[in-house]
């Protein structure tokens, strides 16, 4: 054997080869698609999901309203906090 043959990569690559060689397309056979009848039915259903979307998103909407407003109330229920700081070296700073 050569040196040439201790190399993985080399071995990899005739691997790739001999399978590219080896593989062969299967040919499947065509897909039968049953074409469902226009009656309005699908017009009517797209109508249906896109209310049910929009209520949706409504309801959601109005939920984190009330969620915020709550929130609000909330914080503004919270204490007073007043703290004094003293100016130990008298001296202002700058802000």
């Amino acid at each position: 054997m050569d040196e040439q043959d201790d190399d993985p990569y080399v071995d990899a690559a005739r691997w790739l080869q001999e399978a590219g060689r080896r593989s062969r397309k299967v040919q499947t056979p065509p897909r039968e698609v049953e074409v469902a009848p226009q009656n309005g039915r699908e017009k009517k259903s797209v109508l249906l999901v896109g209310t049910k979307v929009i209520l949706s998103g409504i309801l959601a909407l109005s939920y984190l309203q009330y969620y915020f407003l709550d929130v609000m109330v909330q914080i503004n229920a919270l204490p007073a906090i007043i703290v004094f700081v003293s100016d130990a070296a008298g001296t202002r700073a700058l802000i």
